[in-house]
């Protein structure tokens, strides 16, 4: 792994990191949206900043939970990372006639299949990590097998 890749992969690891933060805060509270309030689907409310609107803001509709601030994002960050979740095809979000331009509105949000959904962020995860061992985090090497002394050969077994 060259110097170019090492810094993208530390630049990429925490934004992969919102990404699952965001999956799991949504995911929790369409729970709880199902367990409280009966409903089947996750509504929120955004709004995108503006001189006229103010901060942008992406809250959850029937709790009024603040994605944003729950995640340390700002708002038009948070709107922007679900966005992103949807084009990646991890979230299908529904606008309703005012689409996804509107400066505010309510989005209806569905998981595609939330385990389907996490498991390319953790895989990438993993391989970044694996692909920045030793270089970005000083961890010990593991040794070739070959180095490894044979605990089982014929002289050392019992009875032999």
């Amino acid at each position: 792994m060259n110097n170019t890749q090492l810094v993208e992969a530390r630049l990429e690891y925490p934004h992969l990191e919102k990404r699952r933060n965001m999956l799991r805060l949504l995911s929790n509270a369409l729970d709880e949206a199902r367990r409280v309030h009966g409903d089947h689907q996750l509504r929120l409310y955004f709004k995108r900043g503006s001189m006229l609107t103010g901060e942008a803001q992406l809250l959850v509709y029937r709790t009024e939970q603040d994605v944003a601030g729950d995640l340390n994002l700002s708002g038009a960050e948070a709107v922007g990372l679900l966005n992103e979740l949807d084009g990646d095809g991890y979230l299908h979000l529904d606008y309703g006639k005012h689409g996804p331009n509107a400066s505010w509105g309510f989005v209806n949000v569905r998981f595609r299949s939330l385990l389907a959904a996490l498991e390319p962020l953790l895989a990438r995860a993993r391989r970044l990590l694996r692909s920045s061992r030793g270089s970005v985090v000083d961890r010990p090497r593991r040794l070739p097998i070959r180095f490894l002394p044979s605990l089982a050969t014929a002289n050392t077994l019992p009875g032999h």
